[in-house]
């Protein structure tokens, strides 16, 4: 309440309702009618939760498998990429919004969660005027509204709200005597759910936060340890954050245990080569201080069509902080440097200067972009920045400072909206736009050369509905065999077939990936006879199957594979120890 009085605002909500509302004022302009098609990932949002809705309502509550993707013969896209933005977009379609405006209230929650966030994080550290502004330095940073209006990354937006609520989580269990014993307990469950969420948001983005937040903890250990005690005890407080990151992991190992053994099945010369590779993609150092604005694309060399500035108010505020907060104790100044350096070296990561590095760094270029890095500086300058007030700023102040901030990027605050049509949320308007920007083609290491279209997409342009996969032509070339289809799902086809001898092949318009199964059904119980196997067959690897001669009904299925059941027993396991450590300190508190 002293401090509350000090500021002038309630020690309540007032703070954080501020907050919410400035960082949903981000987001005005996804408000307006239209969708920002033309940005660089805005059709492939819309159209990843076209492919995650048709899963769901299949009845398939893990989704792993994209249909419809490469002209509908689909792709493990789900097994590799983080599906929270999904979820939440599917939530918003099963509320009753469109496609669109469901992706939309995705991009509006994850500014203001992202700002709630990084306000409540930054309170650990700082009052709570001075986290007022540090979140809006956060949501209003530039490379966080390109994340929005140029780049249209959903998943992007999505990790970068969850990332605050991870360093808020960790920082808890290192912050002294202020969590003990259940209240303990239950933060080592907050941190390892947060970690989690992030890790399901975008495994590249988790990937470049990690070690930050390895950072951050032992930076926060190092400022608060007490010489009195002994060093191992001191270096057994490190356990707690270690004990929720091994959570997180567990939590979240339904997702990144396939994605990290199966990838190597898809062709990554898609995702690293070309157009994504990262030497093409460095930053000249001018660039993090232009304040040039642009809604095209990256390219080699510095006339790039996008902005990878930090911008002036996170650049200004952050140096002032830094000096600022020389003045603060001993664990404020540790952090202030620690950050400070943080930014110094993502900065440096994104130029040409730093080439050797990321050849070293092999698994790294991953990341596709170098300047993919400033999510990073995103979260260090507002940390920096959030100590620039000093203790004689008041509440006032702190709204003059927060208006500034927004002031200075209100040009940026733009969404290049166009109408949108029904056949753009449709399988129409995903196989025009396959065609057209050859994007989201990915295929299976089977594949030789990736198709430009198929017959199933003259089927969906044509407006027939896509009952069977089966490949026809090849099914009567032999004369000897003779098939219909029963049914179809987006995981599934059953076919009734009669075969006159064993050598005859089923040939699906499917690429080929493991989990999926075959089996024999009787033709009059349609109980399981035998497994049979399934092959890649040709250069587009599709699959191919064997079947016995005589009357039968097969069962093609995308199964489980014992990596993806082990992903998912580790989650489960998780989830009842993180459910034991938040029902435990209750219980004890009852008693």
């Amino acid at each position: 309440m002293i401090e509350a009085r000090r500021e002038g605002v309630s020690s309540g909500w007032g703070w954080p309702l501020a907050v919410a509302l400035m960082s949903a004022f981000a987001a005005a302009p996804l408000l307006l009618p239209g969708y920002h098609w033309g940005a660089q990932d805005a059709r492939h949002s819309v159209y990843f939760l076209l492919e995650f809705d048709r899963a769901i309502r299949d009845g398939v509550l893990y989704p792993r498998w994209a249909p419809d993707f490469t002209f509908g013969y689909g792709y493990p896209f789900f097994n590799i990429y983080g599906p929270l933005s999904c979820y939440l977009g599917e939530a918003f379609h099963l509320l009753g919004l469109g496609l669109v405006d469901a992706v939309k209230a995705v991009f509006i929650l994850g500014l203001v969660v992202g700002g709630l966030g990084a306000y409540a994080w930054l309170r650990l550290h700082v009052r709570q005027s001075a986290a007022f502004v540090g979140a809006l330095l956060y949501v209003y940073a530039p490379y966080h509204l390109v994340d929005m209006y140029v780049r249209a990354s959903l998943a992007e937006v999505v990790a970068l709200a969850m990332a605050p609520f991870c360093f808020l989580g960790f920082g808890k269990l290192l912050a002294g005597p202020a969590v003990e014993g259940p209240c303990r307990r239950r933060w080592v469950a907050a941190a390892g759910a947060s970690y989690a969420l992030l890790i399901l948001s975008s495994n590249v983005i988790a990937l470049l936060f990690t070690p930050v937040l390895a950072g951050y903890c032992l930076a926060l250990w190092f400022a608060g340890r007490n010489r009195s005690r002994r060093f191992w005890c001191q270096v057994a407080d490190l356990g707690w954050p270690a004990f929720a990151a091994m959570l997180g992991l567990g939590l979240s190992a339904i997702f990144w245990l396939p994605a990290l053994l199966e990838y190597r099945f898809v062709r990554m010369d898609q995702w690293i080569g070309g157009y994504y590779e990262y030497r093409n993609h460095f930053v000249s150092p001018f660039q993090l201080l232009w304040l040039r604005w642009g809604y095209g694309i990256s390219q080699p060399g510095p006339d790039d069509g996008m902005s990878f500035q930090l911008g002036a108010a996170p650049w200004l505020l952050g140096l002032a902080g830094l000096l600022v907060g020389q003045r603060a104790g001993r664990p404020g100044r540790v952090l202030l440097l620690y950050f400070a350096g943080v930014t110094l070296v993502v900065a440096f990561l994104t130029v040409q200067a730093s080439a050797p590095i990321w050849a070293a760094l092999g698994l790294v270029r991953f990341a596709q972009f170098p300047w993919r890095l400033l999510v990073v500086a995103i979260l260090s300058l507002a940390f920096l920045g959030a100590h620039a007030l000093s203790e004689e700023s008041g509440s006032l102040g702190a709204l003059l400072v927060g208006v500034l901030v927004i002031i200075a990027v209100r040009p940026y605050l733009h969404a290049e909206l166009v109408p949108t049509e029904p056949e753009m949320e449709s399988l129409r308007g995903l196989m025009r736009f396959q065609q057209s920007a050859d994007e989201m083609t990915g295929a299976t290491i089977w594949v030789k050369e990736v198709p430009r279209w198929s017959p199933l997409a003259d089927q969906i342009m044509s407006g027939i509905e896509i009952t069977t996969k089966v490949d026809y032509v090849a099914a009567y070339s032999t004369g000897r065999l003779g098939i219909h289809s029963l049914a179809m799902g987006t995981t599934y086809e059953k076919v009734w077939f009669q075969a006159e001898d064993d050598e005859q092949r089923i040939r699906f318009l499917t690429f080929y990936y493991p989990g999926w199964r075959a089996f024999i059904l009787d033709e009059e119980s349609e109980a399981v006879v035998a497994e049979v196997p399934v092959e890649p067959e040709g250069e587009l690897g599709l699959i191919s199957v064997r079947v016995p001669r005589g009357r039968h009904i097969l069962l093609l299925a995308f199964t489980d594979t014992p990596v993806r059941r082990a992903g998912a027993a580790l989650t489960w396991a998780s989830a009842a120890i993180w459910l034991g450590l938040m029902v435990a300190p209750l219980g004890r508190g009852r008693k």
